[in-house]
């Protein structure tokens, strides 16, 4: 089984909605079909970035596999969805469109025992010039669903046309991000700029050696070595500048950090990297030698120790660097500080309910005669919640009943 997130990204909302709405697509079924009797969803998502700058192109990537359990009681042979996709910063409420009309059509739409349907979709997003920084909650907004061409879109509820897929995080710039200049490779290092030409394929077409720039960072690509961004297109721009920030180090203490970008570059076979220390930095109980540069893995929250080589007499500590990220010089300590503490639990999921089993009894009568309606409404959220049930015949109010139930009763 892949691992499951409990905030699924359109993509899979998509194909769960199309599968769900072949249960609703008549009034008795849309009361008396509940979609998990019928269908298993097992999903795992990603985005390649938890944080990117506006104007980054980042990608949101989805592994499905929706297996249909019980014969429904019709077909269908395809479907198509179309979303939008966008992104509303937590503090302000700001949104942005980082996807419009993204389709995703289903063909052979899994209606019998045993059918499956699988998907594997990567969508590449980017926030717009210009947005607010901060971190941004990502949700997938339902256009139109179609079945075998009929517009079902007004059958599906109102709850299920909007889907929180993560958040991401919309870091501020840490400088202007050069105009493209054709043929080269633009280099800001610390505020010093330079230039090495590139060829169409991304490589290098000449050598590049920026020794120990302010006396704090060297860089050096060989000739023919490939630079490509994240989409694998050819390097245009490299960025370095200080992180007065970093994050803390479980196991020792960082000396110095510096964000390398763009994020997502790069470079086969590697780009050599040596950074300068201070004997005066170390902490007291860390040892010279065992001097290491380390880059900070975002998604895992936490820095991952390079292979490196430690010049005393020179005061440097060397490695060799495949992709762009922020890396930094750190000193192994035996006092290092306690990890954080553990996230809090995530809040139960609020009370929802769903109606399954109608039926009235008899179908047909003679006046006078007794009808019993019945109902099954289940909670089937993570908190106690009310629900009150309406029973209306021909629009007309005829009775109403509150009930409170527990989660899954």
């Amino acid at each position: 089984m892949r691992p499951k997130n409990a905030a699924c990204c359109l993509a899979i909302a998509l194909a769960l909605v199309a599968c769900q709405v072949l249960l609703i697509a008549s009034p008795v079924a849309a009361i008396d079909l509940n979609p998990y009797d019928y269908f298993e969803f097992d999903y795992c998502i990603s985005f390649s970035d938890t944080e990117v700058e506006a104007g980054e192109e980042f990608q949101l990537m989805a592994t499905a596999q929706v297996k249909c359990i019980k014969d429904l009681p019709f077909g269908a042979d395809v479907a198509e969805v179309i979303g939008d996709i966008i992104a509303t910063h937590q503090e302000t409420g700001e949104t942005h469109t980082l996807k419009e009309a993204y389709s995703l059509t289903i063909t052979d739409v899994p209606d019998w025992k045993g059918d499956t349907y699988e998907l594997d979709e990567s969508v590449s997003l980017m926030f717009p010039e210009g947005c607010e920084p901060g971190e941004y909650e990502v949700i997938g907004q339902l256009v139109q669903v179609t079945i075998d061409g009929w517009d079902v879109t007004g059958l599906v509820p109102e709850s299920r046309k909007s889907v929180a897929a993560g958040t991401i995080t919309c870091a501020e710039p840490d400088g202007d991000i050069p105009d493209p200049l054709p043929g080269y490779l633009v280099l800001d290092v610390l505020g010093h700029s330079y230039q090495c030409e590139i060829r169409e394929d991304g490589s290098l077409a000449e050598s590049l050696d920026l020794r120990l720039v302010e006396g704090k960072i060297s860089l050096r690509l060989d000739r023919g070595t490939f630079c490509l961004d994240r989409n694998d297109n050819p390097l245009d721009y490299l960025s370095v500048t200080r992180d007065t920030s970093p994050p803390t180090c479980e196991s020792g203490s960082v000396l110095d950090a510096y964000k390398l970008r763009p994020n997502g570059a790069t470079f086969d076979p590697y780009l050599e990297l040596d950074l300068k220390y201070d004997r005066e930095d170390l902490p007291e109980d860390a040892e010279e030698d065992e001097l290491y540069i380390g880059y900070y893995d975002r998604d895992a929250d936490s820095w991952v120790a390079l292979e490196s080589q430690v010049d005393s007499t020179e005061s440097i500590v060397m490695t060799d660097v495949e992709h762009f990220t922020t890396f930094g010089t750190i000193a192994e300590t035996s006092s290092a500080p306690p990890p954080p503490p553990p996230p809090p639990p995530p809040a139960p999921a609020p009370a929802s309910f769903v109606l399954s089993n109608f039926s009235i009894n008899p179908t047909q009568v003679e006046p006078g005669q007794a009808v019993s309606i019945s109902v099954d409404v289940t909670n089937v959220g993570g908190t106690e919640g009310n629900y009150t049930l309406d029973l209306l015949i021909k629009g007309v109010l005829q009775n109403s009943r509150e009930i409170t139930l527990a989660p899954q009763e």
